[in-house]
């Protein structure tokens, strides 16, 4: 089996050092080579794209969380006459 240059775009052979590279797997998921920021987004299929772009839509709609319960570290004063230690 030949060895591939991992410097070396498996794509478009472009030059990868100093740059993302996104490593490209074998059946045995190996991996035997790597590809640019460029060529791993033409790689995707429709299915990983839609996924991703819903995944992004969900983060960005989380709301944020009430503190329910506050760190006692943080406001000593609230907690001077707490005496319950768990």
């Amino acid at each position: 089996m030949k060895k591939n240059d991992e410097n070396k775009c498996t794509g478009c052979g472009v030059d990868l050092t100093g740059k993302k590279r996104y490593p490209v797997y074998s059946s045995r998921l190996a991996v035997i080579g790597y590809r640019c920021p460029v060529c791993h987004e033409k790689g995707k299929s429709p299915e990983v794209k839609k996924r991703e772009e819903e995944m992004s839509k969900l983060i960005m709609n989380v709301p944020k969380l009430e503190n329910v319960k506050p760190d006692p570290g943080k406001n000593p004063e609230n907690v001077a006459g707490d005496t319950n230690i768990n």
